[in-house]
């Protein structure tokens, strides 16, 4: 027996289902391709947009760096001057300072005095309520009279060499050591051994 189909046979590629799901597999296909190129676009837009951006910015910001420079310029000359006016503050306060550390009137620490004494009769204690009291002293059975106190040596000689230069006799220099009178070559030798 033989079986006879009714209609054509049609080709496999010519079904319909078949057609269905390869125009939506183009449709998928050229709905993924068109948010890529929307995707692609749109980034280069973004990148176009922020270089402009970028380049906009960059004139700005180098004025900016000319301008801040010139301005740590002047704020460092500014800062020279301020520190060198400090400076002259400091050293006239350390010569100032150095005056008085010369002119004080304690009795701790080394000393170096420059004294006259007198010959004869005079005695120096009848004047006494007239001159100060730390400026007369006895030294060596003397009555002497204070003319000037140095924490320098040097100072000291020099001030003396210039009394007996200008005509004073008797004029001699001393040391004392926390309040103690001695030579001032034993006044040195105590200052030599502290310094050391």
């Amino acid at each position: 027996m033989k079986f006879e189909l009714d209609g054509d046979i049609k080709d496999p590629q010519d079904s319909e289902y078949l057609k269905q799901i390869a125009e939506r597999k183009s449709a998928q296909y050229r709905l993924w391709l068109g948010i890529t190129i929307v995707l692609l676009i749109t980034s280069l837009g973004i990148m176009f947009w922020q270089f402009s951006t970028i380049e906009k910015l960059r004139v700005p910001l180098n004025k900016y760096k000319a301008n801040e420079t010139t301005n740590v310029d002047a704020l460092i000359k500014h800062q020279r001057l301020e520190t060198d006016s400090l400076l002259g503050i400091i050293e006239n306060i350390e010569r100032q300072n150095a005056v008085l550390r010369e002119q004080v009137e304690i009795n701790q620490g080394i000393f170096y005095e420059v004294h006259t004494s007198f010959d004869g009769n005079f005695d120096l204690k009848e004047y006494k309520s007239v001159i100060q009291e730390s400026l007369l002293l006895e030294y060596d059975k003397r009555d002497m009279l204070l003319l000037g106190r140095f924490k320098s040596f040097q100072k000291a000689l020099l001030f003396e060499n210039d009394l007996k230069k200008s005509g004073m006799k008797n004029v001699y220099l001393i040391g004392r050591v926390d309040g103690r009178i001695m030579t001032y070559k034993e006044a040195l030798a105590i200052d030599r051994n502290q310094n050391n």
